[in-house]
C-alpha cells in the first residue's frame, strides 16, 4: 500500500442534510463549489 506524503490529518466532519464532508485543517473545499469554504484554524 502507497501512502501519501502530503496527506492532511481530518478533525471534524461536517454533515449537511445527511451528506458528511471531511474537515481539515487549513482551508476546506465544500462539495464542488470553490466559493463554499471553510478555514480550520485552532479546534480547542
Amino acid at each position: 500500500m502507497k501512502m501519501e506524503t502530503n496527506s492532511r490529518i481530518q478533525v471534524a466532519v461536517l454533515k449537511v442534510h445527511s451528506k458528511e464532508f471531511p474537515l481539515y485543517k487549513g482551508l476546506n473545499v465544500i462539495g464542488k463549489n470553490k466559493a463554499a469554504t471553510l478555514n480550520i484554524v485552532n479546534l480547542i
